[in-house]
């Protein structure tokens, strides 16, 4: 017994420092200079994430009840507020073009709905059961009480962060397996979102497996919480690794010495011009900054990936995808006027994109409608 006790100490203080570090980083991304939405996105995330977190270690250090009832108040909205953020910042790692700000909205709406919900449900059960609602609130979210079981809708309620993690970190995965990235870094990166998002979901099936057993107070569920500290852990070196991952629309050139250096800046400009406008290389279906490096290199500068990266950065205030995009949404939107009888997925296909959705979220990015209302809202002028 005494070596369970002294574990959950080492597992509580350890899941403490995790809750800090994440707290630590969110204040970080917060007073970054040149913050985009993910940034944003990122800071949200890991501090609903050290709250979650917080509440574990506070559990596992045997808190007293004065402080761990009224902050486990704020373990279910804190950790459904977490879901959407997590999932949009996963997407986003691997797709720079998807949209993140209803995710935003998303998770508010979570947040405060999960903390009415138990707020009513601490009230009218602590009169129900003549309990008070420290007792109610350490009983579902800290240390099950054989006296009391919970509402079955607030049980599976409680449930519901934990399975969600898990499922959006198996879609993260499938997401970032099948995605094709556009820069050399590519392939270390998608690993690294991979094993960030196996870490991620394990954690959780961990903790998930201790509550089912009615464990929250237990070594099995500081294993979960101490996985989750170390995928915290990863994403704070993912960052220093790759921070054109957190920011897709700056140039590094900044940051780092540039590779431009000693580059024919006008000449690559030319060269571009003419793969893209020429001969029309941006209809092919999956293009690659490699593939495109290729190209210009081919009749032109020799030019690298990582090069052309930058000076697309830094010359057109663009990322790779939002650069072949422009190209494909201007030759859509005339295809869409000209051949009016001709199928949006037709006109989508045609133009390099390789399904509709993708098509549907790029076109509506750039033009701020849908395809079908930019043909429509065309025909009515």
């Amino acid at each position: 017994m005494e070596f369970y006790s002294s574990m959950n100490r080492i597992l509580g203080f350890s899941v403490l420092f995790g809750a800090s570090l994440a707290w630590l980083l969110a204040i970080g991304q917060i007073f970054k200079k040149g913050k985009t939405s993910i940034h944003w996105l990122l800071a949200g995330m890991l501090f609903l994430l050290g709250i979650w977190q917080g509440q574990t270690a506070l559990n596992l250090l045997d808190s007293p009840s004065e402080i761990l009832a009224p902050y486990s108040l704020l373990n279910l909205p804190a950790a459904y507020a977490f879901v959407p953020l997590f999932y949009a910042f996963g997407r986003k790692l691997s797709k720079q073009d998807f949209e993140t700000r209803r995710w935003g909205f998303i998770s508010l709406l979570l947040g405060l709905a999960s903390l009415l919900l138990e707020l009513y449900y601490l009230g009218y059960w602590a009169n129900q059961k003549n309990l008070s609602w420290k007792e109610l609130a350490l009983a579902v979210w800290a240390d099950p009480n054989e006296n009391f079981t919970p509402p079955l809708l607030l049980s599976f309620f409680s449930y519901g962060p934990r399975f969600l993690s898990i499922l959006i970190s198996g879609l993260l995965v499938a997401y970032a397996s099948f995605a094709t990235g556009q820069d050399a870094d590519w392939p270390r990166r998608r690993a690294s979102i991979i094993l960030l998002s196996i870490l991620g979901g394990s954690g959780a099936g961990l903790s998930m497996y201790a509550q089912w057993l009615g464990r929250l107070k237990s070594d099995l569920h500081g294993y979960g919480a101490m996985i989750v500290t170390l995928s915290i852990c990863g994403i704070y070196f993912y960052a220093q690794r790759f921070p054109l991952g957190f920011e897709f629309s700056k140039s590094s050139t900044g940051a780092k010495k540039s590779r431009l250096t000693g580059l024919d800046r006008i000449a690559v400009d030319s060269r571009l011009q003419i793969c893209m406008e020429t001969e029309r290389v941006f209809t092919t279906e999956d293009l690659t900054l490699s593939t495109l490096a290729s190209l210009v290199s081919f009749e032109g500068p020799k030019i690298t990936p990582e090069q052309l990266s930058e000076f697309i950065n830094s010359e057109y205030k663009k990322n790779f995808n939002q650069y072949v995009n422009g190209y494909r949404i201007k030759e859509a939107c005339e295809l869409l006027l000209e051949q009016k009888d001709r199928s949006v997925l037709s006109i989508a296909l045609s133009v390099g994109f390789n399904s509709k959705s993708s098509f549907h979220s790029a076109f509506k990015s750039f033009t701020g409608m849908s395809p079908v209302e930019y043909r429509n809202s065309s025909s009515k002028r």
